[in-house]
């Protein structure tokens, strides 16, 4: 079996747990018997130098959305095209962070009513405590 050609950029996601698990698996597997491939990563996690856009883009989480829009993705409040590429973030890029917040907001099941709801009794209790600290004074 020929084993796969790694590239810098998949090391250093590697390195910084962004590899996806099918990958990160098989890369395990082969710097157990590759000197060669764990040198390599060796000199690349070494490198306080490295400033490649891929490895920018990874530290900075510049691709991953927002907590809110990933609730909104969960109650199916964005436009299709930006839904489009949520999906494809989750489910292709398989982003470990994206993942583990939208498996949260997924158990949290937090409706847009329940935020709402949560809302205006938050607007009426603050009100409500503001009034009651004037009368003490």
């Amino acid at each position: 079996m020929n084993a796969p050609n790694w590239s810098d950029d998949e090391l250093l996601a590697y390195l910084s747990n962004q590899l996806p698990a099918s990958q990160l698996a098989t890369l395990e597997l082969e710097l157990r018997d590759n000197l060669e491939l764990h040198d390599r990563l060796q000199k690349l996690n070494s490198n306080q130098e490295i400033h490649s856009i891929g490895e920018i883009w990874r530290r900075h989480r510049l691709s991953c959305p927002s907590r809110e829009e990933l609730q909104q993705h969960l109650n199916r409040d964005l436009n299709p095209d930006y839904a489009q590429y949520l999906d494809f973030h989750l489910n292709e890029v398989q982003c470990e962070i994206c993942q583990a917040n939208y498996a949260d907001l997924q158990t949290l099941n937090v409706t847009p009513t329940d935020s709402r709801r949560r809302h205006q009794i938050f607007e009426s209790s603050a009100g409500f405590l503001a009034q009651n600290n004037q009368d003490r004074s």
